[in-house]
């Protein structure tokens, strides 16, 4: 704002800083502050502390111009003010040089007179309150987590663990993912989860660990490329597509390299620590073992059909103790790993992994569409 004028002068002392302090925010003005600094150098800082700038336009000074800049430049809110003869033609200026500048007459500017201050401190404290809105929002959002952290971070690290895969198999079942088995939230490692939605099975898997290092991330590609997941009988007859999903989560940070470098056969997925990696499995063809389950074995060629045990030749034929014969096909098998890193609290992990899995079940409807 114009310092050292008496109408200016009246608008900060009777409405801004009154105004200001009402809502326990401390006004600056650089004129009024005993420094030695370089009187430019001395506004940057002032602008970059600032939560929000009050820019007031009257008599056009482009020193408020060039600040006002500055701050919505830094995403800093800007809220702006003029007397209310700055926003239109004057006779006395007929060139307009007090005129608010064409740039800024389309922003939400507060109007003031000396004569209305009480219009003025109401329009001023209801749009500082908007703006500050959704900033204490965040602050008191900060509060919050680094609340919910020291509490977690005061746990065993056993604890933490079983709270990290429960908030994971929270967000799994709530998409569809289910299985059988009780009290999984013991387990920091699940059994596979699965979903059936018309020919297309999902798949997910968890891994929980204080750590995640090279070498478990090269165990999980064994895993992944090695499918022990059961198939049932109704998910295989008209079986068209399979996508696999593993979730890892860690107490500890994890660079964005390590799982790259164990994983060398995975690309880059479309959000940050996504991995993907799209190839085809084998699975039976038609129904050739009633009710029971199909499950691979580690070396991806031996399958056990209920308790019978079984192994898959070169030329995709499946071959019995018994002697019998029964044909595989092939599906698409898309797997695809999420590291979450440097969890510090099962809610926030739960937070992020609902937004990802929103993400990651649209991307699969729509390739598989």
């Amino acid at each position: 704002m114009a310092f050292d004028r008496d109408d200016t002068d009246w608008a900060f002392d009777q409405v801004i800083e009154p105004v200001l302090s009402s809502e326990d925010l401390i006004p600056v003005r650089v004129d009024r502050q005993e420094h030695n600094d370089d009187v430019d150098d001395r506004i940057i800082t002032e602008i970059e502390r600032a939560d929000l700038i009050i820019a007031d336009l009257t008599y056009a000074r482009p020193s408020v111009y060039f600040e006002a800049g500055v701050a919505q430049g830094r995403g800093i809110p800007v809220v702006y003010t003029a007397r209310s003869d700055h926003l239109a033609p004057r006779a006395d200026d007929p060139v307009g040089n007090l005129r608010v500048h064409f740039d800024l007459q389309m922003k939400n500017i507060i109007k003031w007179t000396t004569a209305g201050r009480l219009a003025f401190a109401k329009r001023l404290g209801s749009r500082v309150r908007y703006v500050l809105r959704p900033i204490r929002a965040a602050t008191d959002e900060k509060a919050a987590r680094a609340e919910r952290r020291a509490e977690f971070m005061s746990r065993s690290v056993t604890n933490r663990l079983d709270a990290l895969q429960t908030a994971i198999l929270t967000g799994l079942g709530s998409i569809g993912f289910s299985s059988d088995l009780a009290d999984r939230s013991s387990h920091r490692e699940s059994p596979p989860l699965t979903r059936l939605s018309g020919t297309r099975l999902s798949v997910a898997r968890t891994r929980v660990r204080q750590s995640l290092t090279q070498s478990e991330f090269k165990d999980l590609f064994d895993e992944t490329l090695r499918p022990q997941f059961p198939l049932y009988l109704q998910q295989t007859r008209f079986l068209g597509s399979i996508d696999e999903l593993w979730i890892a989560a860690s107490l500890n940070s994890v660079p964005a390299t390590r799982p790259e470098q164990a994983l060398t056969m995975f690309s880059r997925g479309s959000v940050p620590h996504e991995l993907v990696w799209q190839g085809t499995l084998f699975v039976p063809r038609g129904n050739p073992f009633g009710d029971r389950t199909v499950r691979f074995d580690n070396s991806y060629r031996r399958l056990k059909v209920g308790d019978e045990r079984a192994e898959r030749g070169d030329d995709g034929v499946l071959r019995m103790k018994d002697g019998s014969r029964h044909t595989m096909k092939t599906v698409p098998h898309r797997i695809v790993v999420k590291v979450f890193g440097g969890v510090d609290s099962p809610s926030d992990l739960h937070v992020d992994l609902e937004a990802y899995l929103a993400t990651w079940d649209a991307r699969r409807r729509r390739d598989r569409a």
